[in-house]
């Protein structure tokens, strides 16, 4: 699992809401796919996740038809009615999966698959009640913008847009942040003891930990910029997404930042090359970006004691055999891709099984797949289908 890294690389792929209006008019092969599909179910889901609607819900599906707009472009009716098809959700073997993907329909914005629930968005409202109710949110948040604005006049010219789109990723990422920490805590991972109240992850407490977590690189970045030397303390170790990829996990538990970025020498100093993993350390110098220190001869390393270790609560294992519909994930030549599931959840599978022939040779990374096999829960960790037993993947499905 990716650890959650407080820089521009925070949640890529995540995008500003999009307008509505995506699915509506298509072409008439698309049509006649979503009649296809429509006419077999019985219910839909409609739920616009761009529009931030607050509820799903459900509609009987008594009569599909299409209409012609235009020489290129058809309408899908649905009880007498047009309909985006990037909105509705249709159910292929007990899970609900949004239309327009079914059917390779490029939407922005939209989850493949249904939410358990709507996702509640950090939002103006909950921003302002948190601000009257919280003090301690109150206080990291004026850190913050304090720490946002001391650090603005000071970023490099040719950083400007970077860190100006960094800063709309952190405000609208937040959700995606604290729903990662909330899977790491029900597979029985570490999550900072700070954003924990009453034995789950709450929004009040991980809010204002983010905000104290971000301001403190903020401050360091802005101390490196003005001509002094950032400083952080944490475990010397490879990311968890990249094994190629080492830098220090921060004494708070979320935060990652690399070694080495623009300028850096062409081989890291010896006290970098020689830290061994696990090897907790205080490392100061000049920092390239918020998740980038530089490798340059001034960089200075400290070894520290480590820190008094709570490790979560194992979990009871498992073993089950199951079937799942999701969206193929990895890159290409990986031996272990993974299926995503709904909220966020991934589980991976060996593509090189025998039974999984349909998906290397049809299935397209982000499309849908089916995977079935023996689904394994460790008492800690991630859920995977058992590498050893015997696993399927097939494309969900084709239009022809």
């Amino acid at each position: 699992m990716r650890r959650i890294v407080f820089g521009f690389c925070l949640l890529p792929l995540l995008c500003l809401p999009a307008f509505a209006d995506q699915a509506a008019w298509i072409s008439k092969k698309q049509a006649d796919a979503a009649l296809a599909v429509l006419s077999e179910q019985k219910e839909i889901r409609n739920y616009c996740e761009p529009c931030g609607d607050a509820a799903i819900t459900a509609e009987t599906v008594k009569d599909v038809a299409l209409s012609k707009q235009s020489d290129d472009y058809w309408e899908v009716h649905l009880n007498g009615k047009g309909i985006d098809l990037a909105y509705v959700f249709v159910q292929f073997k007990g899970t609900w999966v949004n239309l327009a993907r079914v059917l390779d329909i490029p939407v922005e914005d939209v989850s493949t698959l249904l939410p358990e629930s709507p996702v509640a968005t950090f939002n103006d409202d909950e921003y302002a009640k948190l601000m009257r109710s919280s003090p301690a949110f109150k206080a990291a948040d004026e850190r913050l913008n304090r720490a946002w604005n001391a650090a603005q006049p000071l970023v490099p010219k040719a950083d400007k847009e970077m860190f100006q789109a960094d800063q709309k990723i952190w405000i609208f990422g937040r959700d995606q942040v604290l729903r990662d920490l909330a899977r790491r805590h029900k597979y029985h991972q570490s999550v900072p003891e700070g954003i924990l109240r009453a034995g789950a992850v709450d929004r009040e407490q991980a809010f204002t930990f983010f905000s104290e977590t971000r301001a403190d690189l903020l401050e360091q970045y802005a101390k490196s910029l003005g001509g002094g030397r950032a400083e952080f303390a944490g475990v010397w170790s490879a990311e968890e997404s990249d094994s190629q990829a080492r830098g220090l996990l921060l004494d708070d538990g979320l935060t990652f930042v690399y070694l080495c970025g623009s300028g850096e020498l062409e081989t890291p100093p010896a006290q970098i090359r020689e830290l061994p993993d696990g090897e907790r350390v205080r490392i100061s110098g000049r920092m390239a970006y918020l998740d980038r220190l530089l490798c340059a001869d001034d960089l200075r390393v400290e070894k520290l004691a480590p820190l008094p270790k709570k490790e979560p609560e194992q979990g009871k294992e498992s073993a089950v055999q199951l079937t799942v519909i999701g969206v193929l994930g990895g890159g290409e030549g990986d031996v272990y891709p993974y299926v995503t599931i709904a909220d966020g959840e991934y589980f991976s599978f060996d593509m090189e099984a025998a039974d999984a022939k349909d998906c290397r040779e049809n299935a397209e990374f982000g499309g849908l797949i089916e995977v079935s096999g023996t689904l394994t829960t460790p008492a800690r960790g991630l859920p995977f289908f058992d590498p050893k037993m015997p696993t399927a993947c097939a494309r969900l499905m084709r239009i022809n």
